[in-house]
């Protein structure tokens, strides 16, 4: 529709229809500004409440970069709290903010070298279990073992239904 609109102004305005180019300047800056009408809203950010334990510095680097993740992401938001459940207007269901909880500890493998051990539990609020990994993750990669925890959390969250 906003193609259309400028398509109409720029075309009247090149046949001297319109008089006025400021009114058509200023008339497409507050159309390029304004939504679409037909456009739905963007969905609320659904509310994540990480936890962790981990006390070694691999753990703790893993922790800073799930939670940045977390930060930067376009679908969820950090809670620094754990809310419970509130049923919004027009659902069954109450929508249940999501929980990550972490615990990382040490461990030396055959090779001598240390790797941290992370286990990872995901419910949907207090209660609900979805889902537990444990996984190795050295040093130098606290980054994707980040990465690999949100896209798991976005597998669970995708899937679930708030019908």
């Amino acid at each position: 529709m906003r193609y259309l609109l400028l398509f109409l102004c720029l075309s009247s305005c090149a046949f001297g229809q319109t008089k006025k180019p400021t009114h058509i300047a200023s008339e497409l800056n507050r159309l390029s500004s304004a939504p679409p009408a037909n456009e739905e809203p963007a969905p609320p950010k659904i509310k994540v409440y990480f936890d962790c334990t981990c006390d070694d510095t691999a753990g703790a680097r893993y922790a800073t970069a799930l939670r940045d993740l977390i930060a930067s992401s376009p679908r969820y938001v950090a809670s620094t709290t754990f809310e419970d459940p509130a049923t919004l207007p027009g659902e069954n269901y109450p929508r249940f903010h999501w929980v990550v909880s972490a615990a990382s500890i040490n461990v030396a493998d055959s090779s001598g070298a240390i790797r941290t051990a992370i286990s990872v539990v995901i419910r949907a609020g207090r209660d609900i279990f979805m889902s537990q990994s444990v996984f190795l993750c050295g040093e130098n990669a606290v980054a994707g073992c980040a990465a690999d925890t949100l896209a798991s959390l976005d597998s669970k969250a995708a899937n679930w239904k708030y019908k």
